[in-house]
């Protein structure tokens, strides 16, 4: 690095309940998008008890939950889908089919998410003070994060976007946050910081695996987030 360079400064945030958050009963909601799925299936030619499915299709999700946890590792929904229909003796059409099912599963919980009051307010002050940004979200569905992401036009601030369901790993396992830092930097890793819910729920796991990517874990943008409004890391 030149003598006279600044230093890269970055910040990687997480997407669901730190830029945007859910307006509903989370499950009470994601519910009803299964049995809206389920709805599709059966237009679609499935032959299927809608209560059942949805029962079934959130015990799995749920299961899947448990399992990706412990592992870090993200696996297609369809696959869980094509899991229930071949055990209904139903799994007969294409993938093509399923998504466009899946489809308006998410658009209904799509509503639900909005944005937090000063999302766009911090994500400029950041730009301004010449931060390059990230995003890494843990989401099943990359079809339905980049829905959100344009939903709330939150793409342009980001130089550098990981989800979860194209990468085939989660948060916190310390490969995605390198990879992340490698995609910025073309390879290197300077001094990069995440933001989000996981400081609270995993900040152990998220301090192991960026002192293994290169990068860091810190709270300095939460405490000034926190200046602005108390609950915006929440």
């Amino acid at each position: 690095m030149a003598a006279n360079s600044k230093p890269v400064k970055a910040v990687f945030f997480d997407l669901g309940y730190t830029l945007i958050y859910f307006s509903g009963d989370f499950l009470k909601e994601t519910f009803t998008s299964y049995l809206i799925l389920a709805d599709e299936l059966i237009q679609a030619g499935c032959e299927l008890d809608r209560q059942n499915f949805a029962a079934e299709f959130e015990k799995r999700i749920h299961q899947y939950f448990a399992q990706r946890s412990q592992d870090y590792l993200e696996r297609p929904i369809i696959d869980i889908l094509r899991a229930i229909l071949t055990d209904a003796g139903e799994n007969r059409y294409s993938d093509a089919v399923y998504l466009k099912c899946m489809e308006a599963m998410y658009r209904f919980t799509e509503r639900l998410w909005l944005i937090e009051e000063d999302t766009h307010d911090l994500l400029n002050w950041l730009v301004e003070h010449d931060y390059r940004l990230g995003l890494i979200s843990n989401a099943s569905s990359a079809w339905d994060v980049n829905n959100l992401i344009d939903n709330h036009h939150l793409r342009p601030y980001f130089s550098t976007i990981l989800i979860s369901a194209s990468e085939g790993i989660r948060k916190p396992d310390p490969a995605i946050f390198r990879r992340a830092a490698e995609r910025m930097h073309g390879g290197r890793h300077p001094g990069c910081r995440h933001s989000g819910r996981s400081l609270r729920r995993h900040s152990r796991h998220l301090d192991f695996a960026a002192q293994r990517s290169g990068t860091r874990s810190d709270r300095s943008l939460r405490e000034y987030a926190s200046r602005r409004r108390n609950s915006f890391f929440a």
